[in-house]
């Protein structure tokens, strides 16, 4: 279940992606119109089964993430007025392959130093306490 779920979340952002990087940047505009449809499409189209009501849910929990990502990475267009001008606008990603490799060293290196200080208090610890008994 999880897996059909995740492998229809991806097939679904590979079909935009292939149309044009425009559409896509369109279709990421308005990411939360593609999250409400697919949330709520999905679980009433597999309504009957337990499985098909699970890898609905799991599609849609994967599209949403799925959008948030490439939303903060391509960036994405939304069509409005800006300064009297009424086109299709376009928002850079906030996010660059060296910002998210930062982000997932500091965050992985603090988490793995944390658990090997832990480890080593705690097997240092356990000498002292059994000497004592």
């Amino acid at each position: 279940m999880i897996l059909i779920g995740l492998l229809t979340a991806i097939g679904l952002v590979a079909i935009a992606a292939k149309f044009s990087k425009s559409f896509l940047q369109k279709v990421l505009g308005y990411d939360w119109l593609v999250d409400s449809i697919v949330t709520l499409g999905l679980p009433i189209l597999f309504m009957g089964t337990y499985s098909g009501m699970a890898s609905a849910v799991i599609t849609g929990l994967s599209i949403s993430f799925i959008l948030w990502v490439a939303k903060n990475i391509i960036g994405y267009q939304k069509y409005g007025t800006i300064e009297g001008v009424r086109k299709w606008h376009m928002f850079e990603g906030t996010w660059t392959v060296k910002s998210v490799a930062n982000r997932f060293s500091s965050a992985v290196h603090s988490d793995v130093s944390g658990v090997v200080k832990d480890f080593k208090e705690g097997w240092n610890n356990y000498g002292k306490t059994k000497a004592m008994a």
